[in-house]
């Protein structure tokens, strides 16, 4: 069985290499739903670097290239996923920005930069 720490590493460099937005929605849902808290994943991320996972220094590339900014793949696909098939959602554009902001915020603090 896995941990929150390489199921992260997995989900970003899948997402490196495909860019599906099931796999930004699951680093989102990953982080922001972990049972002992966002810290503890956030925090449990950070020891596969410490660890020498050897996928580790492409998901911190991944996150700096796809998850920094609002207008990035990682945010904008996880959005358009968590929302699709609520066509009658109210304020939709508002839950599309909160997502993307929340996925950001995340990303930055998976490398420590909060």
């Amino acid at each position: 069985m896995s941990g929150i720490g390489p199921l992260l590493v997995l989900k970003l460099n899948a997402f490196a290499g495909r860019q599906q937005a099931k796999d930004a929605y699951d680093v989102l849902l990953c982080v922001s739903r972990y049972v002992d808290g966002p810290d503890a994943a956030i925090a449990a991320f950070g020891v596969e670097g410490a660890a020498g996972n050897r996928g580790y220094v492409r998901a911190v590339e991944t996150l700096r290239r796809h998850f920094f900014e609002p207008s990035q793949s990682g945010p904008v696909r996880c959005a358009a996923f968590a929302l699709d098939g609520q066509p009658g959602i109210d304020d939709r554009a508002l839950r599309e920005r909160q997502i993307v902001e929340q996925l950001v915020t995340i990303g930055r603090a998976l490398v420590g930069e909060r």
